[in-house]
C-alpha cells in the first residue's frame, strides 16, 4: 500500500488530489513441477480533493468519464473522490515446448494511478491468447528457434469491442550465437475512445504491422544489431516506419561503449489537432484533424567503465531532432460512419486561411465572411539533447557514494521542418544549458 497526502492551499487544492492512495496484492502458484503456473496482480486507487479536482480527473482524457456516448460511467461533478481496480491474470502452461497461456490486463474507468506512478489509460480490457512452439535442441545450423501466435482483443468496460488482432512471430539463434527475429500483426477495424480526446468513439480502419532484426554475437569485443518496424493502415489512413542500429564495442573487459541511432518517418492523414466550440453560445464541438508528416532522428551514446570493482563511471547522452508538418485540414463530421470518408470533411480554400502574423488558422465553416473559429498552427520542429554521468564508489561493503552531472538542452520552433545541420547549430549555438549536480551517500549499519 502507498499513500500520498498533499497539504494544499487556495492555489492548489484544484490542481492537485489531497490524497492518493493504491494498493495492490501479488499471487503466484506454480503446478505440475513449474511446467503450469496460475498468477494474479491486483491494484486499487483511490484519489481525493475537491470537487472541482476530482471533476477534472473525471474529465481527463486518462479516464473520460463524460464522453457523450458512453452509457456505462457517470460524471459527476460534486464528487469528492474517485475509485478504481485493476490487475492481470496470466494462466496456462509454461514448461516444455509447447506453451498455451491466457494473459490479460483491465483498468477500471476510475483507476488512477499518476500520484504514485505512471498511468495513460484507464478503461480498458486487454486479453490475449497466447501459443508458443520451442525448439531447444540444437540442429542443423541453429541452436534454438521459437514459433508464436497470438489472439488478441481489447474491449471497454461498457463491453464494447474496441479491436482483435491476429499476431505471429518467428526468432531463431544460430550456433554462431547470431539472432534472427521478425514479427507481424493484423487488427481488425478499431473503435478508438481516446482519440477526439474526450468526445465520441471513433471508428478506425484495420491495420497490419511488421518488423524484425538481426543480432550479432554478443560475446564478441565488436557486436551490433540491425531492426526495422513498419506499420500500415488498410485503406492509406497512416503509414509509419522506423529503423535502428546499435553498435557495441568492448575494447577491453572493464569498458563497453555502445551507439544507437534511429530514424522514424510517419505519415498520417487523419492526426487530431484540437477542439473548438462552433458558437459562442451553446457549446457545439468540432474536431479538427489533420495531415502530418512527422519525422524523428536520434542517437544514443552510452559509455560504462568499471574501473575496479567498486568504482564505476557511467555516461548516457541522446541528441533527438524531431519535426511535425501538418496540411490538409478537416474536421469531423459522424466519427462512427460505415463509410470512413463519411467521419470527416476537408476544408476547402475558402473555408480556412492561414495568418501568418498570428501563427494560426481561421475557420469559416458557413463561408458568410464571419470566422467561427480559429486554432493555433500546430506545426513543430523540436531538439534535444539529453546526457548524464554517474560516478559510483562503493567505499565499504553495502556503502556507497554516488556523483552525478545532468545536463539538458532543448530548443523549439514552430516551422515543421526537419533539417539536421540547421537543429544542431541552434541547439547548441542559441541555447543555454540546465545543469543539474546530485551528490547521494548511502551507508549500510550492520546490527
Amino acid at each position: 500500500i502507498t499513500s500520498t497526502i498533499r497539504q494544499l492551499d487556495e492555489t492548489t487544492r484544484d490542481r492537485f488530489h489531497k490524497s492518493a492512495t493504491t494498493g495492490g496484492l501479488d499471487f503466484t502458484q506454480y503446478f505440475g513441477k513449474m511446467n503450469y503456473i496460475f498468477q494474479l496482480r491486483t491494484v486499487f486507487s483511490n484519489v481525493t480533493g475537491t470537487q472541482e479536482m476530482i471533476a477534472r480527473t473525471q474529465r481527463s482524457v486518462i479516464h473520460n468519464f463524460r464522453r457523450p456516448d458512453s452509457d456505462y460511467t457517470e460524471y459527476d461533478p460534486t464528487r469528492t473522490s474517485l475509485t478504481g481496480t485493476g490487475g492481470n491474470l496470466m494462466a496456462g502452461k509454461i514448461g516444455g515446448n509447447w506453451q498455451f497461456l491466457y494473459l490479460s490486463a483491465w483498468k477500471s474507468p476510475g483507476l488512477e494511478l499518476n500520484d504514485a506512478g505512471y498511468m495513460q489509460v484507464a478503461d480498458q480490457y486487454l486479453g490475449a491468447t497466447v501459443v508458443n512452439y520451442n525448439i531447444y535442441k540444437p540442429f542443423s545450423i541453429f541452436n534454438s528457434m521459437n514459433f508464436g501466435t497470438n489472439f488478441i482483443h481489447l474491449i471497454d468496460f461498457g463491453g464494447n469491442i474496441n479491436v482483435m488482432g491476429l499476431s505471429g512471430s518467428w526468432q531463431a539463434q544460430y550456433k554462431n550465437l547470431w539472432r534472427t527475429f521478425i514479427s507481424g500483426q493484423v487488427n481488425s477495424p478499431e473503435k478508438d475512445n481516446l482519440m477526439l480526446r474526450g468526445g465520441p468513439t471513433m471508428k478506425m480502419t484495420g491495420n497490419m504491422y511488421i518488423g524484425g532484426g538481426i543480432n550479432s554475437n554478443s560475446r564478441k569485443k565488436l557486436s551490433g544489431e540491425l531492426d526495422f518496424r513498419y506499420f500500415r493502415t488498410f485503406q492509406d489512413v497512416r503509414e509509419a516506419y522506423e529503423l535502428g542500429v546499435e553498435i557495441e564495442y568492448r575494447p577491453v573487459i572493464t569498458l563497453t561503449i555502445s551507439i544507437e541511432p534511429e530514424w522514424s518517418r510517419t505519415r498520417n492523414s487523419l492526426q487530431y489537432v484540437t477542439t473548438h466550440s462552433a458558437t459562442s453560445g451553446v457549446y457545439t464541438p468540432r474536431y479538427i484533424f489533420g495531415s502530418i508528416d512527422q519525422k524523428i532522428l536520434s542517437m544514443s551514446l552510452r559509455v560504462d567503465y568499471n574501473i575496479t570493482p567498486d568504482l564505476t563511471i557511467q555516461y548516457w547522452g541522446q541528441p533527438f531532432f524531431g519535426s511535425g508538418k501538418y496540411s490538409e485540414f478537416k474536421r469531423g463530421t459522424d466519427p462512427v460512419a460505415d463509410q470512413f470518408t463519411d467521419r470527416t470533411e476537408s476544408f476547402s480554400p475558402s473555408q480556412i486561411e492561414y495568418i501568418g502574423g498570428d501563427n494560426l488558422f481561421e475557420v469559416d465553416e458557413n463561408m458568410d465572411s464571419w470566422v467561427d473559429y480559429s486554432f493555433e498552427n500546430p506545426d513543430f520542429t523540436v531538439s534535444e539533447f539529453l546526457h548524464n554521468l554517474v560516478v559510483r564508489w562503493e567505499f565499504l561493503p553495502g556503502s556507497t557514494a554516488y556523483l552525478v552531472w545532468s545536463q539538458t538542452r532543448e530548443y523549439n520552433a514552430d516551422d515543421g521542418i526537419f533539417d539536421f545541420g540547421s537543429q544542431a547549430g541552434s541547439l547548441f549555438g542559441k541555447t543555454v544549458p540546465h545543469n543539474v549536480f546530485l551528490v547521494k551517500f548511502s551507508y549500510r549499519f550492520g546490527l
